[in-house]
């Protein structure tokens, strides 16, 4: 899992995620990567991406038909993922 911090975008107060088992001040979005470095996200999360920049991700392709993505919020999976690392802080563009 990679963590993508949006710092211009604060919470209003420190979230503890059960998804990640770590406390968040700003939006984050997580991105479980597969063993090839990709990650299947909605058409909303890619925009935002282009908001601020895309770092290092790019588009490779899209999927007619994804996979369901679901965000646990009744005390997390019991087997995390584990962060394999932080990806670069995202700035807003003005």
């Amino acid at each position: 899992m990679v963590l993508v911090p949006f710092l211009h975008r604060p919470l209003k107060a420190p979230t503890d995620c059960l998804g990640c088992g770590t406390k968040h001040l700003v939006k984050t979005y997580h991105l479980a990567l597969d063993d090839q470095g990709a990650a299947i996200v909605s058409k909303e999360i890619v925009a935002q991406f282009a908001k601020v920049g895309m770092g290092e991700f790019t588009v490779a392709n899209e999927v007619e038909s994804p996979p369901s993505q679901t965000v646990s919020s009744n005390g997390g999976p019991k087997d995390r993922p584990p962060i394999r690392e932080l990806a670069p802080l995202a700035v807003e563009r003005r």
